[in-house]
């Protein structure tokens, strides 16, 4: 048997052998409990949602922190154009905005 490889398989034998190992008179002193095995899955699942929503809140922050600052250029061009038409394209006055 080869040991799993992704998060959802390694939980199912995860689960599988908390309920292998509970009360199994083949296997009386396994060096970690059924119940310590199962409270370390606990805290994987915890950290996993944890991680999902973590995710879930960097793309929220990404997406809004573009979406300011597409506007901020967009405003930053209607200014620049308003300038420009303003002054009739004149570089030494244009120079005085940066």
């Amino acid at each position: 048997m080869r040991f799993p490889n992704t998060e959802a398989t390694i939980i199912a034998l995860a689960q599988k052998m908390i309920s292998g190992f509970t009360n199994n008179p083949n296997f009386p002193t396994p060096p970690i409990t059924p119940e310590q095995l199962q409270a370390r899955l606990d805290t994987a699942n915890s950290s996993s949602d944890a991680q999902v929503s973590t995710q879930a809140a960097a793309k929220q922050a990404t997406d809004a922190k573009q979406a300011d600052f597409d506007s901020l250029m967009t405003d930053m061009k209607t200014m620049l154009h308003y300038a420009e038409d303003t002054v009739h394209g004149d570089d030494s006055k244009l120079s005085e905005l940066g």
